[in-house]
């Protein structure tokens, strides 16, 4: 067997990945109507740079589909996908049925949903029917323990109840009401505001709870009402109809084996193996939940409208839908930078955001005043009001390690750029 041919036999048995052509214009969808022409030829190269960083990380092989938005100085820029929604994963035989991935596609945003879980909590806020400071026990009274955390603590990761309750096993997330019942009775693991641990999916249910007790609304109405409709949204949700499912797209397991120590952090912070969490986001029964915390199906470029409508101080189209106060409430930093307890990494967090850094933090070098959220895995949604820009990257290809590391960061730098 020849050296080349043995490695790659090698690599495709070590690595998840999909088959990448050399020649990627079939696979690149572009919203045509939506992209505004550039100013200047320095300015074009600018964002088709950021292009070429986005069909680069595509080429890794770690990303069926990718769907990527940019807003720039209040104008999208780019509005693209590459790939496939479904019948191109790494194990899918030639003979699937493929589905091309389109700019208005949904895909699931994972945790990335939690900032805008957030931003309705921080609605209510500034309409004074919900204060930081209070108790979560004020508007849920069936909360069954002695000292229960603030809003505040649950929206920054404070609230010692970090871990999913799992007597019941994962699959108890598609039963809403049991999941509540469950989070209320839960025992904390640390008392409210004495560390910060990343709660992955539990505190969403409590959030949604408050919502419901002051609108007596569910959280998904409230979403609706307060978001996806006055922003236009065609998706935007917690989950979609049942009807919708088929237009999801289909999540893959991609990249190396996650082997310890990253496997045990992630299963402990996520409650499942990544390859379970990622055959569980392909169940119907998850696509059509309401999880506060970890499933908005929407597309790259709905979650940068979204972000667009922050950097806009609440205004979208003539039209105030939130007060530029309680933006900057939002946003405020509320932790320092600091070791995450259960993620083992430093985060800086807001009250529902996760913040950039200087010199280099999560969205890039220099971006103390970026705000916005991951999501599993490699999903991206921030705004940078120092660059006066949006962006989505959502990506259907669940890789933890691999080569697609470097490119990301790539993709992140190449944004950082950008000015005002």
């Amino acid at each position: 067997m020849k050296p080349d041919s043995f490695r790659k036999r090698l690599k495709s048995y070590l690595i998840n990945e999909i088959k990448v052509p050399n020649e990627l214009s079939g696979l690149i969808t572009t919203d045509a109507v939506s992209e505004i022409s550039h100013e200047s030829e320095a300015v074009n190269l600018t964002y088709m740079r950021i292009w070429a960083a986005v069909e680069s990380l595509y080429k890794t092989g770690m990303f069926p589909g990718l769907s990527f938005c940019l807003r720039h100085q209040g104008k999208i820029r780019l509005n693209r996908s590459i790939g496939h929604l479904s019948g191109n994963g790494p194990n899918d035989g030639i003979y699937s049925p493929k589905v091309k991935l389109t700019p208005d596609s949904p895909l699931c945003m994972f945790s990335a949903s939690k900032a805008v879980t957030a931003m309705l909590v921080h609605s209510l806020v500034a309409l004074g029917e919900v204060h930081l400071d209070d108790p979560i026990s004020n508007y849920l009274p069936r909360i069954r323990r002695y000292k229960s955390p603030t809003v505040l603590q649950v929206l920054t990761h404070q609230a010692g109840l970090p871990r999913m309750p799992l007597d019941q096993g994962v699959e108890i997330i598609f039963d809403y009401g049991a999941m509540v019942d469950q989070m209320l009775s839960l025992k904390p693991e640390w008392e409210a505001g004495e560390r910060v641990g990343y709660h992955a999916v539990t505190g969403g249910y409590l959030l949604g709870e408050v919502v419901r007790a002051v609108t007596e609304l569910s959280i998904q109405d409230y979403l609706v009402e307060t978001f996806s409709k006055p922003l236009g949204m065609a998706y935007f949700t917690y989950g979609v109809n049942q009807d919708l499912v088929s237009s999801v797209a289909q999540n893959y397991f991609t990249g190396l084996p996650v082997t310890p120590p990253f496997s045990t952090v992630l299963t402990n912070t996520l409650g499942a193996r990544v390859e379970d969490i990622v055959d569980l986001s392909n169940d119907p029964r998850f696509q059509s939940a309401i999880i506060p915390s970890a499933n908005i199906m929407t597309t790259a470029e709905e979650a940068a409208r979204f972000y667009q409508l922050l950097l806009n101080d609440g205004v979208w189209e003539d039209t105030s839908i939130l007060d530029k106060n309680t933006i900057l409430l939002a946003i405020r930093p509320q932790t320092r930078l600091k070791i995450d307890y259960m993620l083992k990494v430093p985060m800086r967090y807001s009250a529902g955001m996760m913040l950039g850094e200087s010199p280099a933090g999560i969205f890039g070098p220099f971006t103390k005043n970026a705000f916005g959220h991951l999501g599993f895995t490699n999903n991206l949604c921030w705004a940078d009001p120092d660059r006066s820009l949006s962006v989505g990257l959502l990506t259907s290809g669940k890789a933890v390690i691999g080569p697609h590391l470097p490119k990301l960061l790539k993709l992140v730098v190449e944004i950082s750029k950008l000015s005002r």
